[in-house]
């Protein structure tokens, strides 16, 4: 017999028990099931054959693609952070950058686990919103992290606020049900798309930048009385409206944002039509213009955060809706491992 020395220095035991690590909580037991297995297997072609079997049986499994893309992504994004940081001239701003790195990291992984922001719900849904929500919170780090760079230690404010919306977003993609979801998700689409197009197309609306927070006005009352109204929940349609706000300041501020990146000639002139206004040259008038005119959608970054923390607090006193279960201790793939 495998004793209990052998099964732990196993190369294909470790290798399993890494593997596994990738399966949803609802699919740990199958997991257990297929290690418990491998620990009784004596021959050594037969204990690779079946490991590797298995390895296949669960990189095919939906839920463990989405974790190990999850987790590839969010280490790509720690590195490419972590290594544009260092341009950041002050010290003090630097580390307070990686320190924020480091949180969003840390949150990301405990969203793994069951509680307050985990783990993610079984629908499709949950699961995009949960990847799209936190793509943006990423971009907001990485728009930060760009001249002009701040020379005090103001910027962990920054790092607060995006740690607020990640904590939002991993919550309500927990705690939501898949139609609050799908409804907060549609208004978000709506309300960012009602302010973006108008952006592009006229200069009145790009003069006025503090009335996209008009529209935010709007999203929140027509999501809660859109999810209010179809579930009977006065709370759960208040906690989908809160949602659907947050989620629409952070994107409108990304869009904003990348679209004056991406198009410099929509920027609105501010520093002024003379060439050498105020002793700037022809690029220091665009940078200018440029950050002048993304500033005010500040406002709705602080506000969307304001709403984040509230989702937090409400997700925190509602009770999780019963997800569907996949336990499954035996099934035809890992009868085929063997």
């Amino acid at each position: 017999m495998v004793t209990d020395t052998d099964i732990v220095r196993d190369g294909w035991t470790r290798g399993l028990s890494l593997v596994v690590r990738l399966l949803r909580p609802a699919r740990q037991e199958w997991g257990a099931a297929m290690q418990a297995e491998l620990a009784v297997i004596e021959s050594s072609s037969a204990r690779r054959r079946y490991a590797l079997g298995c390895a296949r049986a669960i990189v095919v499994d939906q839920g463990a693609r989405g974790i190990l893309g999850s987790t590839v992504g969010v280490a790509a994004f720690a590195v490419t952070a972590v290594a544009l940081s260092f341009r950041i001239p002050s010290p003090v701003v630097r580390i307070e950058m990686i320190v924020c790195i480091v949180f969003l990291c840390c949150c990301c992984a405990l969203a793994r686990r069951r509680g307050l922001l985990g783990p993610v719900g079984d629908s499709s849904t949950a699961r995009r919103v949960r990847v799209v929500g936190c793509a943006a919170v990423m971009s907001c780090l990485l728009i930060f992290d760009k001249p002009p760079y701040p020379k005090d230690t103001d910027w962990w404010l920054a790092g607060v606020i995006l740690l607020f919306y990640l904590l939002a977003i991993l919550s309500a993609t927990a705690r939501a049900s898949r139609p609050e979801l799908r409804v907060a998700a549609y208004v978000t689409l709506a309300g960012t798309l009602g302010w973006w197009v108008p952006m592009l197309s006229f200069s009145a609306m790009r003069a006025v930048p503090h009335a996209s927070l008009v529209l935010v006005g709007l999203v929140v009352p027509v999501c809660a009385i859109a999810v209010g109204g179809s579930t009977r929940s006065a709370a759960r349609g208040l906690l989908a409206g809160l949602v659907a706000g947050a989620a629409t300041c952070l994107l409108i501020f990304v869009t904003a944002v990348g679209t004056y990146a991406a198009l410099p000639d929509l920027v609105p002139d501010i520093s002024g039509p003379t060439c050498c206004a105020g002793g700037l040259t022809p690029a220091d008038r665009a940078e200018t213009n440029r950050n002048e005119s993304t500033d005010p959608y500040i406002a709705d970054l602080v506000l969307g955060a304001a709403l984040s923390v509230l989702t937090i607090v409400g997700f925190a006193l509602v009770r999780r809706p019963e997800q569907r279960s996949s336990v499954a201790t035996t099934s035809p793939t890992s009868q085929r491992a063997t």
